[in-house]
């Protein structure tokens, strides 16, 4: 089933910077402040780089508002895919989608 996955979208958190009327976040059906922890990140990654048979993998960061995560865990979480996906053999690439309200000069340049 999860073989020929080459794209993921990673919902990383339900947090957001803006209360649009339109959004299935704010319907009251679960709670607001919720990230993707380190830990579920890396088993959520390492079922799909051991799983798929593709040989690359692109990972979209999606929320919520993703930039609302801090940058270390930016930074953790791409290094983890790195060196995870280097010993396995695939190749990996990022994605963010991002409403860019309030985001860093240090995110703009991370990303």
């Amino acid at each position: 089933m999860l073989d020929n996955i080459d794209l993921v979208v990673l919902k990383i958190t339900n947090r957001c910077n803006l209360n649009c009327q339109y959004c299935y976040e704010y319907e009251g059906k679960r709670p607001l402040g919720q990230d993707m922890s380190q830990k579920l990140f890396r088993k959520t990654v390492d079922l799909i780089l051991i799983t798929t048979k593709k040989h690359s993998v692109n990972l979209l960061f999606h929320g919520g508002e993703p930039t609302l995560l801090s940058l270390d865990w930016f930074r953790d979480s791409v290094n983890y895919v790195h060196k995870k996906a280097e010993v396995i053999g695939k190749k990996t690439s990022f994605s963010i989608q991002t409403n860019l309200i309030d985001i860093s000069d240090d995110k703009l340049d991370f990303f």
